[in-house]
């Protein structure tokens, strides 16, 4: 897959934790597109790019560029140390963590206490949904 034609929006410490359903050693590569948790509502697709690894497999780390699809939709949602769900559909595969915030728009200079949605001008009433696992506290560290 191609690298967006924009700057990354942020670099992440990506951690893959999930096998296949098999129960194999799963393994990605650069163009991964899994969703991220940046908001508590709003779930999006992303683009990785590994600066590590050329592929990272179940158990392993490394620092990726990412790039999140429409940007414009969780404004101030990321700080560096914030800690995200990574899935595919509803299945969680990994874990990433943010390093730098290189959009800013997506800059968050402070983590909220306690932690509130970014995205509710977007919604009008909650979003109910089945899809996505359940929302982890979100602690300063």
């Amino acid at each position: 897959m191609s690298i967006p034609h924009r700057p990354p929006d942020a670099e992440v410490l990506f951690e893959l934790t999930a096998s296949t359903f098999e129960g194999q050693i799963k393994s990605v590569a650069s163009g991964y597109r899994p969703l991220y948790d940046v908001c508590s509502e709003f779930w999006t697709s992303s683009h990785h790019e590994f600066l590590d690894l050329s592929t990272v497999q179940t158990g392993q780390t490394s620092r990726a560029n990412v790039w999140f699809l429409s940007s414009e939709h969780h404004s101030h949602s990321l700080w560096v140390g914030r800690a995200l769900h990574v899935t595919e559909g509803s299945r969680i595969v990994g874990a990433a963590t943010v390093l730098k915030v290189f959009n800013p728009l997506l800059v968050k200079s402070l983590p909220p206490a306690p932690w509130r949605p970014c995205c509710q001008q977007i919604f009008a009433a909650p979003v109910e949904s089945t899809a996505v696992p359940t929302r982890r506290s979100q602690t300063a560290h």
